[in-house]
């Protein structure tokens, strides 16, 4: 009898957390979706388009477009990494402007910091992939937080190139963090079905039901 209200208990506890860390990946308010994109050039600009798409008739970047997806089916918080210094709108000397910080292993600073990132346990991590790499930025947002004990899932934007080692290198910045290896790795030229590929892959990552 002792043993079976040993194994009782166990089941039990078992259940509960499992239920208490199901409430806690899909609770709102514990989730935080950072993101870096192309900025938008306010205009109505058919040559911005290799890098931004139209929503509501206003350019957007490809990231923060998944990353307003991802805000909608989830209900977390939104935040943009952005850089004191702006980048270049076009396309090639936006790109140009990236492959110059490569090759410096630059840090740009940062124009604005998340003062309660403690709050969240879960972060996803959007980024383009420029240069077979995450943009520069990015990697001074995670030299900049400590993401020790939360869960890191990445989405990247690419033109063909995937994720180039892109998640390795999240796992090499933050050691204590657990990143999850089912990426979303999304092409640009398959934005028309954006909506359904993103809410399909957030199913099948247990971020929505």
């Amino acid at each position: 009898m002792k043993k079976i209200i040993i194994t009782a208990i166990c089941i039990l506890c078992a259940v509960m957390a499992t239920f208490l860390y199901a409430q806690t990946q899909t609770d709102p308010n514990k989730i935080l979706i950072v993101y870096f994109s192309q900025q938008s050039s306010g205009l109505n600009d058919a040559t911005t388009s290799a890098s931004r798409v139209a929503v509501s008739g206003n350019y957007i970047g490809h990231v923060q477009h998944i990353a307003n997806i991802i805000q909608r089916a989830t209900g977390g918080t939104l935040f943009e990494i952005q850089t004191v210094q702006a980048y270049p709108f076009e396309h090639r000397p936006l790109l140009e402007a990236a492959r110059q910080e490569q090759r410096e292993n630059a840090r740009p600073r940062l124009s604005a910091r998340i003062p309660n990132i403690q709050n969240y346990d879960t972060i996803f991590l959007g980024y383009p992939n420029w240069w077979a790499d995450m943009p520069m930025p990015v990697y001074t947002f995670l030299e900049e937080y400590n993401l020790a004990g939360k869960t890191i899932i990445p989405f990247c934007l690419n033109g063909g190139s995937g994720l180039s080692g892109t998640v390795d290198s999240i796992i090499r910045l933050e050691p204590q963090a657990n990143v999850v290896r089912d990426a979303l790795v999304f092409n640009r030229n398959n934005l028309a079905r954006a909506e359904s590929d993103v809410t399909a892959w957030l199913r099948r990552i247990g971020m929505v039901r």
